[in-house]
C-alpha cells in the first residue's frame, strides 16, 4: 500500500514533523496535490512513517493511527 497526500499531512501532524524531516523536495507539492511522487518515493515515504509508528489502514486520512508499542 502507499500513501494518499491526504494521509501524509495526516500522518505528519500526528508526529508533528515538518516536512523537512521525510527529505523530499517535491513533499510540499506532493500534499498539495500538485505532483505525483514516483512509486519509489511513495514507498520510501511510507517505510518511514510506519517505522515511525504510523499505521496505514486505509486510504482514508482518518483512519491513521499510531502503532502501540
Amino acid at each position: 500500500m502507499t500513501i494518499t497526500p491526504e494521509q501524509c499531512r495526516a500522518a505528519r501532524e500526528m508526529l508533528k514533523w515538518s516536512r523537512d524531516r521525510l527529505s523530499t523536495v517535491r513533499l510540499a507539492s506532493f500534499e498539495n496535490e500538485t505532483a505525483v511522487l514516483t512509486r519509489e518515493e511513495l514507498v520510501r515515504i511510507t517505510k518511514v512513517l510506519e517505522q515511525a509508528g504510523i499505521e496505514l489502514s486505509s486510504l482514508d486520512a482518518e483512519a491513521l493511527k499510531r502503532k502501540r508499542s
